[in-house]
């Protein structure tokens, strides 16, 4: 290892820090909601890195193993007593071998109970817990408990409902999760199969798995951990034949835009934690990349499952005793807790995005390639170029940093609205939930497809170090990626966002009705024909960006109504209804980053800094909100020229003002990915780390592997089975299972030899 290389990529990074055009730390501020949200998630920072459970090392010594069988018990032991003695712990991943789903799930278990012992011990709040969760950076089997289970009976339930399992809930006596994806049916809610059939004589609906492809699946927390679930039956009344049931019974279905039958349902005993009569329960297995491997995503069959009449959530709908369906007073009022899931997913997407071009940034300031010119050898004593300084490096990564800002500040935005629209509907009022619905079914599929595949390409940029898993890329991968399928695939989401649009559109082109506050922008653009004319025009200007934003999105909805207006059927416009729900996402995203540069002066997060660091932050990031813009008008060239929102004389102008912004943001390019405030704990990197010892960190993560102990490559000579004794399959001879000494020796036997030769 060459020793001058080490300070080399120290110095590389610490120059690349010094000077920022903006106070660094006022923009952590900025982007956390203020300098106390900040100190709160470095305070819970603090109390994870030094507990040895947290510890993100994989470090897997081999003399110790843990039966699977007396981890379950004794987990599930502490889960159904939360006041239980707390005992030692080893740390996270000691003893676990790497590649084994079943521990690394117990592995995930380990650490849900130790969050949930220094919650009580601290005490954490609400808003400690969230960022504890959020900072141990591992899926889950307790995450649904909080992210689904509780949320859909506060939003749900009734207050009697509330008030019987919400304690419970909050103190873990019961553990529960949001049961609706089923084997046979995902996307497609109205065609789940279970069924929720009320018995009007015993006060009882009886749950029931009808077919194998009726089995809920993918439920987070279900597969080991859930007591409980709320579970989603579809909709539309039918006539039971339930063998055994009292004939005065009806099957209740709604319709996909009411709520369906949610109710409240027993899974495993709290005793003994073994499945309740009825009840098949289990975990679906390993998952893509090996994402997720530490949440138990479960299984369930229903059997003549009996349940009282009161575990149906009845906040809106309701089931008499007698029988009779009633009706919420608005059939869409069930949206709200998947609103609730969406928003979040939001933010993520910003934060996680963030993550991966911090990580990347940090890498490609320190990682030296050639000379300049790029085609001539090194000369000794001379420093190669950064691999930052390249042109195609900075155009994979510059609009990533402005793309994971934009998200972060759209998120703030919805996130505003939700609150408004969660007090609006607790008094059954709806008048923002369209709204909020279609945003946030627009945000989310486009955020996280565009955050899954930025952080790919981080990894990418990064050449062949970032397909290390020290890198920290492929695990922050494969645990992103399923965003584009839960809580509604992508390329159905946007279908709501679609329908949506064509409604507004309507009202627009009659002029009859009021549109909402973020689609009023047809209204205005419906109007306008022809392109945009950018002769007088700045594309730096956002009111300039802010209109060719939303002339193209509201010409491509034009273009997805006349092809419904043809006759075209509404499956075949897929990819027209995804056009039309990232134009408008696109405008909104672009809408609320231009907005909250313009009022960053009366925000209170940095109403205490001077103006000086105010004037920073503002030029900051105004500097990355034209980056955003227009990439993303350079990169959807086709779709503002297809619309002739755009003139092809306007192309050039384009690509040089994005080359312009790629070499202007080169200078800060390091300060502000810092000023995510991501520490060396979180971002668990070899080639991130914030002091750009990359390569040092590389080889010590290398020496630190398993494979490069003695005793293992002993092993592996001369046993050549490493789990065998301690997974207690000793029957098989170690003359059966040597692996390297027999390739090794083969050349020494002779009848072999001869064998060859035939």
């Amino acid at each position: 290892m060459s020793q001058p290389l080490v300070p080399q990529t120290a110095k590389d990074l610490a120059w690349a820090r010094e000077n920022p055009s903006f106070n660094v730390t006022a923009m952590s501020w900025f982007l956390h909601g203020g300098a106390d949200m900040l100190e709160r998630r470095e305070n819970v920072e603090k109390v994870l890195a030094a507990d040895p459970i947290f510890s993100k090392k994989n470090s897997f010594p081999e003399e110790i193993l843990y039966s699977l069988a007396f981890h379950t018990l004794k987990f599930t032991n502490f889960f159904l007593n939360i006041r239980m003695q707390a005992i030692h712990e080893p740390r996270r991943g000691e003893g676990i071998p790497a590649n084994t789903t079943a521990l690394r799930l117990m592995d995930g278990l380990r650490i849900s109970k130790r969050l949930i012992i220094l919650r009580d011990e601290i005490p954490w709040d609400v808003e400690d817990y969230r960022i504890a969760l959020s900072l141990v950076d591992a899926r889950l089997p307790i995450t649904l408990h909080y992210g689904g289970f509780i949320p859909v009976i506060l939003s749900q339930g009734n207050t009697q409902q509330i008030r019987k399992w919400i304690i419970p809930a909050e103190r873990h006596a019961i553990i529960g999760c949001y049961a609706q994806t089923e084997l046979g049916h995902g996307s497609n809610v109205a065609g789940l199969e279970t069924t929720a059939t009320y018995n009007s004589v015993r006060e009882q609906f009886v749950i029931h798995s009808p077919s194998l492809t009726a089995a809920k699946w993918w439920i987070g927390g279900l597969g080991v951990l859930s007591t409980h679930a709320v579970v989603q039956c579809p909709s539309g009344p039918l006539v039971s034949t339930a063998p055994g049931i009292n004939l005065e019974c009806r099957t209740y279905r709604t319709h996909i835009e009411m709520p369906s039958t949610k109710s409240f349902c027993s899974l495993q005993s709290t005793e003994d934690h073994k499945p309740l009569p009825g009840i098949t329960i289990g975990d679906i297995g390993p998952k893509a990349y090996g994402g997720f491997s530490s949440i138990d995503n479960g299984f369930v069959l229903f059997d003549y499952v009996r349940i009282p009449r009161e575990n149906m959530l009845m906040k809106f709908a309701k089931v008499t005793k007698e029988g009779k369906y009633i009706k919420p007073v608005h059939d869409k009022l069930s949206y709200g807790s998947m609103v609730t899931l969406r928003v979040g997913m939001i933010n993520d997407a910003g934060w996680e995005l963030g993550r991966a071009v911090t990580v990347a940034t940090r890498y490609c300031t320190v990682r030296r390639q050639f000379n300049a010119p790029a085609d001539s050898s090194p000369s000794p004593g001379t420093l190669e170029a950064q691999v930052i300084s390249y042109s195609a490096v900075r155009a994979r990564l510059f609009p990533l940093i402005a793309l994971s800002y934009a998200l972060i500040i759209a998120s703030r935005t919805v996130t505003e609205m939700f609150e408004i629209m969660s007090a609006q509907l607790a008094n059954e009022e709806t008048d923002l939930l369209g709204q909020v619905h279609a945003l946030t079914c627009g945000l989310k599929s486009w955020g996280t497809r565009k955050s899954a595949e930025g952080i790919e390409e981080c990894r990418k940029a990064m050449g062949g170090h970032g397909f290390s898993a020290f890198s920290g890329i492929s695990e922050m991968f494969a645990n992103y990626i399923p965003t584009n399928t839960y809580e509604g695939d992508n390329f159905v989401l946007t279908q709501q966002t679609a329908r949506f649009l064509l409604k507004e559109l309507q009202k627009a082109s009659t002029g009859t009705e009021t549109l909402t506050d973020h689609s009023n922008y047809i209204q205005r653009s419906i109007k306008t024909t022809g392109p945009i004319d950018l002769s007088r025009a700045s594309l730096l200007d956002p009111h300039t960006q802010l209109i060719l934003f939303e002339v193209r999105a509201t010409r491509v909805t034009i273009d997805l109504a006349e092809q419904v207006q043809a006759g075209r059927e509404w499956p075949g416009l897929n990819m027209e209804c995804w056009n039309a729900s990232s134009a408008h996402t696109e405008y909104i995203v672009l809408r609320c980053f231009v907005e909250r540069v313009k009022e960053l002066e009366t925000d209170s997060v940095v109403s205490s800094l001077d103006k000086r660091d105010v004037a920073g932050l503002k030029r900051a990031l105004k500097k990355l909100c034209d980056l955003y813009a227009i990439y993303t008008l350079s990169s959807g060239l086709t779709s503002f020229l297809s619309t002739q929102t755009l003139l092809p004389e306007n192309v050039q102008s384009v690509n040089q003002h994005l080359r312009d912004l790629l070499n202007e943001t080169a200078a800060d390019a390091v300060p502000v990915t810092d000023a995510f405030a991501f520490s060396d704990y979180y971002l668990n990197s070899a080639l991130g780390r914030y002091d750009g010892q990359s390569y040092q960190g590389l080889w010590e993560a290398a020496q630190a592997e398993p494979a490069n102990t003695e005793q293992w490559r002993r092993k592996a000579y001369e046993v050549g089975s490493l789990g065998t004794d301690y997974l207690e399959v000793s029957t098989v001879q170690s003359s059966q299972c040597e692996i390297i000494k027999p390739i090794l020796k083969r050349g020494e036997n002779e009848e072999l030899i001869k064998l060859a030769k035939l």
